[in-house]
């Protein structure tokens, strides 16, 4: 909003508060993250690999290892409370079809991509880069005309 760019990507993620999960901004409302200890914030892997939906369990666990769980905390208290209302111009949405952690809603317009989970980045890059070169190569060409 503040740099105005021609174009912004969002992958597995949301632009308002609206697409995050009511459940979350509930909780959020309740301050319940505030009085967990941080090492809350690092649960098992199998729930972590569940809840990502990843094929590259190993990238997952190294990124979760390396974590600051204080950040980790601050940051998903941070999405429960997040008061965003404003969409920002030029957005292009994608979004997996079996996000668990971030589920597109239905509500706006988004590249749906099958069975993509959270870590889908990852695990459907090619798919996401045909998404992102096609999006930007539309609006060269309309520039161009």
């Amino acid at each position: 909003k503040i740099i105005n760019p021609q174009l912004t990507f969002l992958v597995s993620s949301a632009a308002t508060k609206y697409e995050i999960r009511s459940i979350y901004r509930g909780l959020g409302r309740l301050g319940l993250l505030n009085n967990l200890p941080p090492n809350v914030f690092d649960p098992p892997r199998k729930i972590t690999s569940f809840l990502f939906g990843t094929k590259h369990k190993k990238l997952l666990n190294d990124i979760l290892e390396d974590a600051n769980l204080t950040f980790t905390k601050w940051a998903l208290n941070e999405l429960m409370n997040w008061n965003n209302q404003i969409e920002i111009r030029n957005l292009i949405r994608i979004h997996g079809t079996k996000d668990k952690l971030i589920p597109w809603n239905g509500s706006v317009d988004a590249h749906l991509i099958e069975d993509g989970e959270h870590f889908m980045i990852v695990d459907k890059a090619d798919e996401v880069s045909v998404i992102v070169n096609d999006e930007i190569q539309k609006r060269s060409l309309s520039k161009r005309e």
